[in-house]
């Protein structure tokens, strides 16, 4: 430590007064600290060394689940991205096919009305799992946007074109 220090002395109270009384003082200071105990330094410093590995492994952490959350999100988008596909190619053609030929059987009599009831009701339950797969696509690409901090775009390949892992 390295300092300056001022003292006002004043007028002294003495009936005869030294040649320099009243002279201010004004000082230098110097100090340093010089440790004794080698053992408390050690565990200081030890301590320190501790805290920052700790913070390292928190923010190692931190990476880590948002980088699953990102992952697991993206997990979900990719699957209602194949629910979509699955529905609106394969499923729902083959049940209004289903739903078609259950109505024209009906008409000719070769089939009853509750099969085409069925055949109705698969169709329709095919019909709202896509707009259900649509939702959950459509809230998971919101939800990797909000993860990411900005606008997603999917490529061709079907990963996203500005997201990288």
């Amino acid at each position: 430590r390295v300092g300056l220090f001022y003292a006002g002395i004043g007028e002294p109270d003495v009936p005869s007064p030294p040649p320099d009384a009243g002279d201010d003082a004004l000082g230098i200071q110097f100090g340093m600290e010089i440790p004794v105990w080698f053992g408390k330094n050690r565990g200081r410093m030890n301590r320190a060394r501790a805290r920052a590995r700790k913070s390292r492994a928190e923010n190692e952490a931190k990476v880590n689940a948002f980088q699953t959350q990102i992952r697991s999100v993206y997990f979900r988008l990719k699957n209602a991205e194949r629910l979509i596909t699955l529905y609106r190619d394969e499923l729902l053609p083959q049940a209004m096919e289903a739903l078609v030929i259950s109505e024209t059987w009906f008409r000719e009599g070769e089939g009853t009305f509750a099969d085409f009831l069925e055949a109705q009701s698969a169709a329709y339950n095919f019909q709202l799992a896509l707009a259900r797969a649509k939702a959950d696509y459509g809230k998971n690409l919101a939800g990797l946007e909000r993860l990411v901090g900005r606008p997603v775009t999917i490529n061709e390949a079907g990963a996203p074109a500005e997201v990288t892992e």
